[in-house]
């Protein structure tokens, strides 16, 4: 388990260096497919068509995916004649990035996600540390960032940091909170790895607790998803009984706090007409002027069976994981008892965009669970023309840029004139942009 402690930056650096020279954030595009690498960039999940590919790399290629996207078991020796010294490898065992065991080494169930220009280190969701995973609604999220103007970020509930590590390029003061401590040890190792460090705090608190006093102009947040009676103590997935715990809190911040803009994202229940957020916005909002709502349904559907059971599975393999066992009958059992609790048949994924307005508080609920599917993350998008690519590299400085170092130059040449990019070329790099930058949307 990763304890961070400023005597490992150096490491940290080190650990750096080697991806960027081994192309980690291209290798890992190399062996997806393109749609794979936005909607879930991290982990590369086809391990039965993978090792003819891996061994046509050259060995410290190969090593680096095998032990931080596989999560594979590797001798020590290998690793020492390919990739990193025994020093240093002494150093990320200290860490705790790396296990080393019967002269093996494998990562604590650690994976380094390339993603926007970045490498975060996250879980790959086991129960203990669920919280420093990264899903495809943070995936999400994070290209909301780059659509709005702010100074000051806080990232509520940041498990590994990666909005806040993202907002650090643009903003003057970001800070992480999470309740789970090996979050927030993750985080400033990331943060780290990343170089923004000198910009970004993590604090280990409940909700809004370690940032009182402070002010910020964009909060942004990834609740946990999943309803759960109250004897299910899983703080990184469960959202309280009515999937409301971390919502309600959250809202009635907004109105100390006054961010100019605020987006979250969340499931959600509720009956077929709308989901039990609407009420509990109306109850916050109405109350107080100043504020918009737009709640973009993104999914919506039945609490059928098959739903249930995902949810059984995810609380099951929870408790094994930590040690205790439980029947999936009586998860399903008080799971149906819950929802009948609380009169709801539905489930929902909701965006949930909240402005200060001047004009009065108002809701608006969008339904767009026909357009968008948050498995192709992010869809929402449309394809941009060249002109409008142009348009929009030339609004952005290169430093801001969330692509690589190629697409950088390929970025800087056509801001100066200097290429003449053919149209396959351009859109190719333009659709990148769009997906990431959010250029244009529906």
């Amino acid at each position: 388990m990763i304890i961070y402690d400023d005597k490992f930056k150096n490491i940290i650096l080190a650990l750096r260096n080697i991806l960027l020279e081994c192309n980690y954030d291209l290798l890992v595009q190399e062996m997806k497919l393109p749609l794979w690498y936005f909607r879930d960039p991290g982990f590369i999940h086809y391990g039965h068509s993978i090792d003819n590919r891996l061994n046509r790399l050259k060995k410290p290629y190969e090593l680096v995916l095998r032990l931080f996207s596989l999560n594979q078991t590797i001798s020590y020796q290998e690793i020492v004649n390919n990739l990193f010294s025994k020093e240093l490898i002494k150093d990320l065992v200290n860490l705790g990035l790396l296990l080393e065991e019967d002269d093996k080494l494998r990562t604590d169930a650690y994976a380094i996600v390339p993603f926007l220009g970045s490498y975060l280190i996250a879980t790959s969701g086991t129960a203990r540390s669920i919280g420093a995973y990264i899903g495809r609604q943070s995936y999400f999220l994070a290209t909301k960032l780059f659509e709005q103007d702010f100074n000051s970020f806080l990232d509520m509930g940041s498990g590994c940091g990666l909005l806040a590590i993202l907002a650090a390029r643009r903003a003057k003061k970001v800070v992480g909170v999470d309740i789970l401590s090996e979050a927030v040890e993750v985080a400033k190792t990331n943060a780290v790895l990343n170089q923004v460090d000198d910009r970004v705090e993590f604090f280990c608190g409940d909700m809004y607790q370690p940032v009182k006093g402070r002010n910020f102009d964009a909060i942004f947040s990834n609740v946990p998803f999943l309803a759960l009676p109250e004897k299910y103590d899983l703080v990184s997935i469960s959202s309280g009984e009515d999937g409301l715990r971390f919502l309600q809190p959250l809202i009635d911040g907004l109105f100390r706090y006054q961010p100019k803009i605020a987006t979250i994202i969340a499931n959600g229940l509720g009956n077929e007409q709308q989901p039990l957020l609407v009420n509990l916005l109306k109850n916050k909002l109405l109350n107080k002027r100043g504020y918009q709502a737009k709640l973009f349904v993104y999914s919506k559907g039945l609490i059928d069976d098959a739903f249930i059971n995902s949810g059984v599975k995810m609380v099951v393999s929870a408790w094994r994981d930590r040690g205790e066992n439980i029947s999936n009958e009586e998860v399903i059992k008080e799971l149906k008892e819950n929802y009948q609790k609380f009169k709801v048949d539905h489930y929902y994924g909701i965006i949930l965009e909240i402005e200060n307005k001047t004009n009065g508080a108002e809701i608006e609920t969008i339904d767009i669970s026909n357009k968008y599917n948050l498995n192709m993350s992010p869809s929402l998008r449309q394809k941009i023309s060249i002109d409008l690519a142009k348009q929009v590299l030339l609004k952005r400085s290169s430093s801001s840029l969330p692509i690589n170092d190629q697409e950088k130059e390929i970025f800087l040449a056509m801001k100066n004139n200097e290429i003449s990019l053919k149209e396959k070329t351009t859109n190719s790099l333009a659709n990148r942009l769009e997906l990431v930058l959010g250029a244009k949307s529906i």
